[in-house]
């Protein structure tokens, strides 16, 4: 995924997001990766973009919906 966010396809925001819009976005990048960031960054251009992996992207998202990471 490039850093400049243009390659991506559109992002989509956590269903999860806070009343004050501190959320994660995910997009694809291709086949084969997928980015998450921080959507409440004043720059979305300055924003880190972690990236995935698809099969590694698939295995931590069944763990977040199995609720492996719940606080």
């Amino acid at each position: 995924m490039r850093d400049d966010h243009a390659s991506v396809s559109p992002w989509t925001r956590s269903s999860r997001c806070g009343a004050n819009g501190t959320c994660v976005e995910v997009a694809r990048s291709g086949h084969r990766e997928i980015g998450v960031r921080d959507s409440g960054a004043d720059t979305v251009s300055a924003v880190p973009v972690l990236r995935f992996d698809l099969a590694a992207w698939r295995v931590f998202s069944g763990r977040v919906k199995a609720g492996a990471y719940d606080l």
